[in-house]
């Protein structure tokens, strides 16, 4: 089946009246950062940071706060918290965490901080400045793979594209979205050639390689989304419809798609860095998903308790589920042979407390 970018007008269909999640951007103010209080298993957990090996990183509850996570996929222990650059004011943290874009208190673009580097060697490594970033962005978005981010500004209504992070980062382009509104959700290609806009009042609109805002019709409204690792494929999560789709290739006037799952409500969505598997949430429901982008194959993964977030740890096929008050993993194996086959097969651990257990 095949759909088209309406060019002449804003529309919406019958399908679009879900609800779009809203993000609360207010005019930035950098705040400090505060002690953070972990909970007693967490502080019990802690490990110094010298000589293991480190399955990813999170994000603690100060604003310039990281800790490493050491062990395996059932059974993660929390570092001690990792020090910062000097003047930090907040950290992101992208999809398979080979780096952190820093923000500083002063009036300084975004960097990119190679935090792993500064934990392996155990030295202070200054992030690199990416020249002509904004300072102070009021939303951040990255790539399924952390290779582009946007970086959005309220004030001036732009964003900006950062490409080829984190070894080169470079400022792509900036473009307005004055005449679009503020948007609640965004989502970009690994290449930075291809974003896509959800604004408050359920129009998407896309934009391919900086050219003008065009208004982009589906018939779904995402609840969640993610590109496909390297593609300009786009899956959507629609909640009121209970259906994950797959749009091939937006960045082509037209484009076919396809219903991965239905009876699914998910509020979250990732891809593995392969982008043969997608895990797919329910926060509030504590319901997680396997699914395989080729073959359709849903998994349910049962057992889960608490979820708090879902992001992707280094190896790209593990995903923290919960920070607190203890570690929640899920770990994705890829079958050897899934790009032969053109099907992926899963293996899958996890820990539901900080020693383990299920």
């Amino acid at each position: 089946m095949k759909f088209r970018s309406s060019l002449a007008f804003w529309a919406l269909t019958s399908a679009v009246v879900a609800q779009v999640p809203t993000v609360s951007i207010t005019p930035h103010t950098p705040r400090p950062n505060p002690t953070a209080k972990l909970s007693s298993t967490q502080e019990e957990k802690r490990v110094p940071t010298a000589g293991a090996a480190v399955l990813g990183y999170v994000l603690g509850t100060g604003t310039a706060e990281i800790h490493p996570i050491f062990g395996t996929a059932t059974r993660p222990l929390l570092g001690t918290q990792a020090v910062v650059p000097g003047g930090a004011a907040r950290l992101y943290l992208p999809p398979r965490q080979q780096y952190v874009l820093v923000e500083r208190s002063a009036a300084e673009p975004v960097s990119v901080w190679a935090l792993h580097r500064a934990i392996a060697s155990n030295e202070a490594i200054e992030p690199i400045a990416v020249k002509g970033a904004m300072a102070h962005p009021d939303l951040v978005v990255f790539s399924p793979r952390g290779d582009a981010a946007v970086l959005y500004s309220q004030a001036t209504a732009s964003l900006q594209v950062l490409t080829h992070l984190p070894a080169e980062p470079t400022l792509a382009r900036e473009t307005s979205m004055a005449a679009l509104g503020t948007p609640s959700q965004l989502a970009v290609s690994d290449d930075g050639a291809v974003i896509v806009a959800g604004l408050s009042d359920h129009r998407l609109a896309l934009s391919i390689n900086g050219a003008a805002w065009q208004p982009l019709v589906i018939g779904y409204t995402p609840q969640a989304w993610t590109f496909i690792p390297k593609t300009h494929d786009l899956a959507i999560s629609d909640t009121a419809q209970r259906t994950i789709v797959l749009f091939s290739n937006l960045s082509d006037e037209s484009t076919a798609f396809r219903v991965l799952s239905q009876g699914v409500a998910a509020d979250r969505v990732a891809a593995t860095k392969d982008g043969e598997q997608l895990v797919a949430a329910n926060m509030k429901a504590g319901q997680i998903w396997t699914l395989d982008v080729k073959t359709a194959a849903l998994t349910p993964q049962n057992g889960f308790g608490k979820l708090d977030t879902l992001s992707s740890l280094r190896d790209g096929f593990t995903f923290l589920l919960s920070s607190s008050p203890n570690l929640s993993l899920l770990k994705l194996t890829a079958s050897p042979d899934s790009h032969a086959l053109g099907a992926g097969s899963a293996t899958v651990g996890w820990t539901q407390d900080g020693n383990g257990g299920r």
